[in-house]
């Protein structure tokens, strides 16, 4: 499963000193009405440093899929059923999405509306009620150990500041927090993609505020 991990983090991993620009793609030959949308578990994770080190926190992780369902229901006016664990995606499913999901940066709205999901896709949800589906793939950052970063950052500055005669003071800015989530939603009859969307927010990933803000933004940009 870890191999996975790294593909996850390759495909919608973006530095957090890089400006996100909004994505959003939508299916220009489907008009619909949704009422309810059955959205499988979603897929990614938290990070913290780890010496200096940008990478998967399972804590964090854990504490942000903990309220994740409730907050996505709060986020939209539309009926969210979230699934348990037993659908979530399997392995060959995943890096499917991982490897097409990035190529939505490259195409139009009419090559989006064309594209069929896939057999094995397919073949998955047939049994399951419900004609619209929610893909959720996720990564967010968390410096969990702030307060010995902020400590170790006015060591260095003072003692900088000593070494200089007071001339200069380095302060090591710790990275700031951030959400970022790509979200894909299909429609089952019409064996298409309908809509893609992928957003930021900057602040903490545990913010229960920031995750509903992020998705209320996804959401309404569906039309």
């Amino acid at each position: 499963m870890k191999r996975y991990i790294i593909l996850i983090l390759i495909s919608i991993s973006i530095p957090f000193s890089i400006k996100l620009h909004a994505q959003k793609l939508q299916n220009s030959h489907i008009i619909s009405i949704i009422d309810t949308i059955n959205i499988f578990p979603a897929i990614g994770f938290i990070n913290s440093l780890n010496e200096r080190i940008k990478t998967p926190n399972d804590s964090l992780t854990n504490l942000f899929k903990l309220n994740f369902p409730e907050l996505l229901k709060k986020s939209t006016i539309y009926k969210i059923n979230y699934l348990n664990d037993n659908y979530e995606l399997n392995d060959s499913l995943k890096k499917y999405f991982i490897n097409t999901i990035p190529k939505f940066g490259y195409i139009d709205n009419e090559t989006f509306s064309i594209i069929p999901i896939g057999d094995s896709f397919n073949k998955m949800i047939s049994q399951i009620p419900g004609r619209y589906f929610g893909i959720i793939f996720y990564e967010g950052y968390l410096n969990n150990n702030m307060g010995s970063q902020l400590a170790k950052s006015i060591a260095i500055a003072t003692t900088t500041a000593i070494l200089t005669g007071g001339m200069f003071s380095v302060y090591p800015i710790p990275q700031e927090p951030y959400l970022i989530s790509d979200f894909l939603l299909i429609d089952k009859t019409e064996n298409k993609f309908l809509f893609y969307c992928r957003k930021a927010v900057n602040g903490s990933p545990l913010n229960e505020e920031k995750v509903i803000k992020l998705y209320q933004k996804i959401f309404n940009s569906y039309k």
